[in-house]
C-alpha cells in the first residue's frame, strides 16, 4: 500500500513537472511574439509612443505569472521638453495560460527607478492625458484585469501654470491592490511618500515631510465615483484624519489633526528642521483643519481652506531651559478662485522670561503680496534661535525690544511700496555670527526708530574683530534707497 502511494505521488509530481516544463517551452518559443505584441499593444493605446531600450522575459522567477520587463522606458510629453515618464524597469505581469490562448490579460504593473512629471501649461494643456479612449481601440488585444499597481523609487512632480501649484515628491513605495478592472471594487492603497515641497505661487507651504498611509477606497467605475471613508494617515510621523470623495467632475477632501501635541508639531513641521528642535517638552494641542475642493479638469481651480490654532500652549527647550508660556496662535490660509490667496495670523502671543510678546500678520495675494503686520514685545534672541532656528545666523544672543506696525505692497516687478510704517527697535547686549561669515559681531547695543521714510540711530555701537563702531544720526529716504533705487540722505555724528 505504501509503495502504491509513493508510485502515485511520483506520477503526480512527474505530470505536474512535465506540464510546467511544457508550458515553459511553449512560452519561450513564443517569447519574441509575446514581447513584440506587448509593446505594440501598449503603443496602440497611447497617443505618445513608449520608447523601450531593452526587454527581459521571465517565468520561473515570477511564477505563476509571466513577467515582461521593459527596460529604460521613456514616454515623452506632448507640450514640454520634459519627459512625462522615465523608468529603468516597467514590469508587466500576465497569466501564462491566457498568453498561450492569445489573450493578453494584464494582471499587474510595477514601475520603478524613474520619474513621473505631470505638467499643465498656461493655456490649460496637460501632458498626461495620453491614453486613447476605448472606442478608439476596439481591436486591441490588450485587456485589463489588473489586481495590483506598484510605484517604487519614483520621483513624482506636478506643476500647474494656471493654478500656480507645484509639488515635488518621491514615491518610495506605493501599491494599489484589488480587482482594479471591475465595475465596483474596494482598492487598498498603501505606501510611503516623501513630499519634498508643496508650493503655491512660489511660496513653500510644506517641505520634507514623510507621508505614510494605508487606505481602503470604494470605487464605482460605472458612476465614476471614488469614496474614501474616514481613515488615518501619518504626516511627519504625526496622526491626521482624512476622508473625501471624487468623481469625473469634482473632488472634495478633508484633513484634520488628531490630538497633535504642540511640541511635536514644532519639531516636525518647521521648514528648516534640525536636531536643535529635538526633545522639546511642554503642553498644548495643535488644532488643524484643511479642506480641499474643486473640479477635476486640469484648468479647474482648487479651493483650499485651512484653519489652525493653539490654545494655552507651552514649549520648554531643555538644553538652556528656555520657556515660552501661555502660547496663543490663531490663523488661517485660504486659496479660492473667487478671492485672493491669503495667509492670516490674527493672533500670535506668548510669555517668556523677557516679558509678553504679541503680534499679527496678514499676507494677501501671494503673486503681488499685500503685507500688514504688528509686533510688540521683548525677544530673547538666543531662545528664538534655539526654538525657531533663524537660518541667517550661526549663533546669536542678547535681547531685542520691538514695536513695529507696517503695511506694504509688493508689485509684479518686485518693487516694494511702503504704505505705512512706524517702529522702535532696541538691541541690548547682542553677540552674533552670520552664516558663511568669519567675523563675530559683539556687544551690539543701540536704538533704531523708523518711519516710512527715515531711520534714526541713537547710541548704536558694536565691536567687529578688533574694531569699535559707534553711530548716531539719521538716514533719510532709506526705504526707497533699499528697494526702489532712489537716493539716500545721510546725517551721522
Amino acid at each position: 500500500m505504501k509503495r502504491k502511494g509513493l508510485k502515485i505521488a511520483k506520477w503526480t509530481l512527474g505530470i505536474l513537472f512535465g506540464g510546467v516544463l511544457l508550458i515553459s517551452i511553449l512560452l519561450f518559443a513564443f517569447k519574441d511574439k509575446i514581447i513584440e505584441t506587448t509593446i505594440a499593444e501598449i503603443n496602440k493605446n497611447l497617443e505618445v509612443p513608449m520608447e523601450v531600450g531593452d526587454v527581459e522575459f521571465a517565468f520561473w522567477s515570477t511564477f505563476p505569472n509571466i513577467s515582461v520587463d521593459l527596460l529604460d522606458v521613456e514616454i515623452k510629453s506632448k507640450n514640454t521638453s520634459i519627459s512625462l515618464l522615465k523608468s529603468k524597469k516597467f514590469n508587466l505581469r500576465f497569466n501564462p495560460f491566457d498568453l498561450l490562448m492569445g489573450d493578453y490579460n494584464l494582471k499587474q504593473i510595477n514601475v520603478s527607478d524613474g520619474e513621473l512629471n505631470l505638467y499643465v501649461d498656461s493655456s490649460g494643456r496637460d501632458n498626461y492625458n495620453i491614453v486613447k479612449s476605448s472606442e478608439d481601440n476596439e481591436d486591441s488585444e490588450f485587456k485589463l484585469e489588473l489586481q495590483a499597481v506598484t510605484l517604487k523609487s519614483m520621483r513624482v512632480s506636478y506643476l500647474n501654470e494656471i493654478t500656480h501649484q507645484e509639488y515635488k515628491s518621491n514615491f518610495e513605495s506605493v501599491r494599489l491592490t484589488g480587482e482594479l478592472s471591475a465595475d465596483e471594487f474596494e482598492m487598498l492603497t498603501s505606501g510611503q511618500i516623501l513630499l519634498h515641497s508643496a508650493k503655491s505661487s512660489g511660496v513653500t507651504l510644506v517641505k520634507n515631510q514623510e507621508i505614510d498611509f494605508s487606505l481602503n477606497l470604494n470605487v464605482d467605475q460605472k458612476k465614476s465615483i471614488t469614496r474614501l471613508p474616514m481613515a488615518q494617515i501619518q504626516i511627519g510621523g504625526l496622526p491626521f484624519n482624512i476622508d473625501g470623495k471624487f468623481d469625473k467632475d469634482s473632488l472634495k477632501f478633508n484633513i484634520s489633526s488628531n490630538s497633535i501635541q504642540l511640541t511635536d508639531a514644532v519639531e516636525k513641521f518647521s521648514i528648516d528642521r534640525d536636531n536643535h528642535l529635538k526633545n522639546l517638552s511642554g503642553k498644548g494641542i495643535l488644532d488643524f483643519n484643511l479642506s480641499i475642493e474643486g473640479g477635476t479638469k486640469s484648468t479647474d481651480p482648487i479651493d483650499v481652506a485651512c484653519a489652525f490654532s493653539v490654545k494655552d500652549g507651552e514649549i520648554i527647550e531643555p538644553t538652556e531651559n528656555i520657556r515660552l508660556k501661555n502660547i496663543q496662535i490663531d490663523g488661517h490660509y485660504t486659496k479660492r478662485d473667487s478671492t485672493l490667496e491669503e495667509l492670516i495670523l490674527s493672533e500670535v502671543r506668548f510669555d517668556s522670561e523677557t516679558g509678553p510678546f504679541t503680534g499679527r500678520l496678514s499676507v494677501i495675494d501671494f503673486e503681488n503680496p499685500k503685507l500688514k503686520g504688528f509686533a510688540k514685545g521683548t525677544i530673547n534672541l538666543n531662545a528664538a534661535h534655539r526654538i525657531f532656528h533663524l537660518p541667517e545666523f550661526d549663533q546669536v544672543n542678547g535681547k531685542l525690544k520691538v514695536y513695529c506696525d507696517f503695511e506694504a505692497n509688493q508689485k509684479s516687478n518686485n518693487e516694494l511700496q511702503l504704505k505705512r510704517c512706524s517702529g522702535d527697535v532696541t538691541i541690548v547686549n547682542s553677540n552674533f555670527k552670520l552664516k558663511n561669515d568669519k567675523r563675530e559681531f559683539q556687544e551690539v547695543n543701540g536704538n533704531l526708530k523708523f518711519t516710512t521714510r527715515d531711520l534714526k540711530v541713537n547710541r548704536f555701537s558694536l565691536k567687529v574683530d578688533e574694531s569699535d563702531i559707534r553711530l548716531d544720526g539719521a538716514f533719510s529716504n532709506v526705504f526707497n534707497y533699499l528697494y526702489n533705487d532712489e537716493k539716500l540722505a545721510i546725517d551721522l555724528a
